[in-house]
């Protein structure tokens, strides 16, 4: 069996710019073996963990290009208070499939009535970045004709 140094292992990690599985590699291991996972098993439980490591670090990232004035969620939408949205409309909207097909969506109304929040909770839900454009924030946008 061959042994591998541990920091000779973190290097090549790091190298690798797998710093998810560098950073977290110990508790990885712990839970590879606990669950009793075979090799291929731990490897791809390891590429999960890398995998949505950098997912999260792509939206943090792609929301703070996008300059998001806040982050909120669609969840938390208080659809009481604006009964003129569609729930079922916006949850289609949530799936950002209108992104993938390369189809853009305006939301229009006067001030106060939760674009912001709206435009930020489907930007969360999708990519910021490929969403940049998608909440405009300039002062006096609201009364600019289109």
């Amino acid at each position: 069996m061959v042994s591998v140094d541990n920091d000779r292992l973190l290097q090549m990690l790091t190298r690798l710019q797998l710093t998810a599985i560098r950073e977290q590699l110990d508790s990885l291991l712990d839970e590879a073996a606990r669950r009793e996972l075979n090799f291929r098993e731990a490897l791809a439980f390891l590429c999960e963990a890398q995998v949505a490591h950098k997912d999260q670090r792509r939206i943090r990232m792609g929301t703070s290009i996008a300059k998001f004035p806040f982050v909120r969620t669609l969840d938390t939408f208080d659809f009481e208070a604006q009964p003129s949205l569609d729930p079922k409309q916006l949850r289609e909207l949530a799936t950002c499939r209108w992104v993938a097909n390369g189809d853009s969506v305006l939301l229009l109304g006067p001030p106060g009535v939760g674009k912001d929040p709206l435009g930020g909770g489907l930007g969360a839900r999708g990519d910021p970045v490929r969403i940049l454009d998608f909440v405009h924030h300039r002062h006096g946008f609201d009364d600019e004709p289109l």
